[in-house]
């Protein structure tokens, strides 16, 4: 399961390539994975990412929730 735990550790320390960086940027990019997460866990995302001042944050949300927005029609 992914969550906030995993983005945390993957975007706290952004001059870091952690492992759970590593782990996140896979899962996202493997067209066999599908994620499912809703408007809060994307929220939660997007405070953490704020909190951490993560570029590399608000990348991974913008690669994971352009497919939710996708498969909901949510614009």
């Amino acid at each position: 399961m992914v969550d906030t735990n995993l983005f945390i550790a993957a975007v706290k320390n952004p001059k870091k390539e952690t492992k759970s960086l590593r782990l996140l940027l896979e899962l996202i990019n493997d067209t066999n994975v599908i994620l499912i997460g809703n408007e809060f866990l994307i929220m939660e995302m997007e405070k953490y990412a704020k909190v951490f001042e993560s570029d590399r944050g608000k990348e991974i949300l913008h690669k994971w929730s352009c497919p939710i927005n996708r498969d909901l029609n949510i614009n």
